[in-house]
């Protein structure tokens, strides 16, 4: 099962199913953790297999990687139009709490007399495939995709 497949299975008919597309966001989800592990491991982690285990600033940027994800969906989210006036509010209080988490990170690093990896360009279109901030069910379950696999990075599954 593969995110592409689970996303191009959505179209406007099946995707009004609130409850079909919680249970499609939970597949999503599951679907996503190894990709998006998979894209940082190779890019934070590059070292060989003999390599030191990674120091506290490469484990903090890492984080500050993810959450710089997580910010930036939210942002462009909220700012899009695409979340409903009944759901807004909610949104809108998720991408606060993934700004102050990014801001959080950036201080503990800059604490350490360390540099903050710079905030890399992130494309939620799969180079154009799909449209999440045209289509809220689509945007729901990158959402829930991000957020389960930043609560599982964060326990190093």
């Amino acid at each position: 099962m593969s995110i592409m497949n689970l996303l191009g299975g959505i179209d406007s008919e099946s995707a009004t199913n609130r409850r079909g597309a919680i249970a499609r966001g939970g597949q999503l989800a599951a679907a996503a953790v190894p990709v998006g592990l998979a894209a940082f491991a190779r890019r934070g982690f590059a070292a060989s297999a003999s390599a030191a285990a990674p120091t506290i600033v490469e484990v903090l940027n890492f984080a500050l990687t993810l959450e710089y994800l997580e910010a930036r969906y939210y942002i462009l989210g909220v700012d899009s139009g695409v979340i409903p006036g009944r759901d807004s509010r909610i949104f809108t209080t998720i991408r606060d709490h993934e700004i102050a988490h990014r801001d959080f990170l950036i201080g503990v690093i800059r604490s350490l007399s360390a540099t903050p990896v710079p905030e890399p360009t992130f494309d939620f279109t799969a180079g154009g495939a799909f449209a999440p901030f045209a289509n809220y069910d689509t945007f729901k379950l990158l959402a829930q995709a991000f957020e389960d696999t930043g609560v599982r990075a964060y326990k190093g599954q």
